[in-house]
């Protein structure tokens, strides 16, 4: 069975990978949360790991749950015993639906040990305070696939594409975060799309298999907004106003307010800290500005003091600071030596 760690789910989806990889089986795996992504990934992850191919014709059971499906229609599936095979895997769809759900405590109370139930349930959690959770902790894993964060997109987009062994730039990761989101699906099948016979992902790669436009993008934009640059501004707005279906009205003003709200709390930050930062924010070229190099929480000029920064986290590349916002994304801060 899979450890748990420290978090607050208790247990996260490599956990549950790395153990699965090891043949540490749980007899059930309860997977709930918004995030549906992490969910859909683990339970394919289990069918193919614990079944060989010539084994799933008879022993991979798929119920697809509807406002009618009942909790009795599962449990006759797990009980049920494996043909050829020292397990059978039955993986539950969308079991938000599934009618009478607790009662699935009756099979919890002495569960097949040659079945792997594996419960997929999305777009929601339920009570961990309610017994069937319980009972599910007990004999298996429970695992709560919440959200990422806006600020948490590029380092699952670095992670993932570092198991491709394919690079990207900054400003191409930029234009995938603010156009596509937080959608993990689409971003993961726009990644592979983009990995197709390339080592690195650039500006114009994007723009010319997902159509994203390298020049006329909310990354753009907000550099034009903070360069002063009137000129590029209007010509990105007239590019919104032109396709609207790639680039709705209400998006652009969230991405606005996200962004002008981080330059307010670093304008908080700096003054707290007694940086000072000019109009290289948002600097796209390393070799335009001076910058600060960042070592855990402290931020010093190569070859001068080190100063304690206060309130603030570090990114892993050089002379990026992060304001401390928990739901807002962080846009990446260049600061100039004082």
């Amino acid at each position: 069975m899979a450890k748990k760690t420290s978090s607050t789910s208790g247990i996260t989806h490599r956990d549950i990978i790395n153990a699965v990889r090891q043949q540490q089986y749980a007899p059930v795996y309860l997977l709930m949360g918004e995030e549906s992504y992490y969910i859909d990934k683990i339970s394919e992850f289990i069918a193919n790991s614990v079944l060989a191919e010539e084994e799933r014709d008879f022993n991979l059971i798929t119920i697809y749950c509807t406002k009618e499906t009942n909790v009795a229609d599962v449990i006759n599936s797990a009980k049920r015993y494996p043909m050829m095979s020292k397990y059978q895997v039955v993986i539950v769809k969308e079991a938000q639906n599934l009618l009478k759900f607790e009662d699935l405590q009756y099979y919890l109370k002495e569960p097949l040990l040659s079945t792997i139930l594996v419960i997929c349930y999305k777009n929601g959690v339920i009570d961990r305070r309610k017994k069937v959770v319980g009972m599910i902790e007990k004999v298996g894993v429970v695992y709560e696939s919440a959200r990422l964060k806006d600020g948490m997109l590029p380092t699952f987009i670095d992670d993932y594409l570092r198991r491709k062994q394919v690079g990207i730039e900054d400003r191409a990761k930029m234009m995938l975060v603010e156009n596509i989101g937080s959608d993990l699906n689409r971003l993961s099948s726009e990644l592979d799309k983009l990995c197709i016979g390339a080592t690195r992902i650039t500006p114009e790669l994007i723009e010319k298999n997902i159509g994203i436009s390298k020049d006329f993008n909310m990354w753009e934009f907000k550099a034009a907004i903070v360069n002063h640059n009137i000129l590029k501004a209007n010509q990105i707005i007239n590019y919104f106003n032109d396709n609207p279906k790639t680039n709705p009205p209400i998006m652009i003003l969230s991405m606005l307010f996200n962004f002008f709200a981080v330059i307010m709390q670093t304008e908080i930050d700096l003054a707290v800290t007694g940086l000072s930062y000019s109009n290289e924010l948002l600097q796209c070229h390393e070799n335009d500005a001076h910058y600060w190099k960042i070592e855990g929480n402290r931020c010093k000029i190569k070859g001068s003091r080190q100063r304690k920064l206060h309130g603030c986290r570090s990114d892993a590349r050089i002379g990026v600071l992060h304001p401390p916002l928990s739901s807002v994304y962080p846009c990446p801060i260049y600061i100039n030596k004082v």
